[in-house]
């Protein structure tokens, strides 16, 4: 998945990396996230994903 989301993910990159940052942790294990839970945003309806049971990016 993630090869296919990376076009998407470089929206990302900058935020990805700041909250990366701020919470001490690996950007690379946000963005493995967030191509898992929404395809890099692809999936979501509205921000919605998960027949609306988890919103954004992360799903959470």
């Amino acid at each position: 998945l993630a090869e296919t989301d990376l076009a998407r993910m470089q929206n990302y990159k900058s935020l990805i990396t700041k909250v990366g940052r701020a919470k001490q942790m690996d950007p690379a294990v946000i963005a493995a996230i967030i191509s898992r839970e929404s395809r890099a945003g692809a999936a979501l309806e509205g921000g919605w994903g998960d027949h609306g049971n988890a919103f954004g990016l992360m799903q959470v």
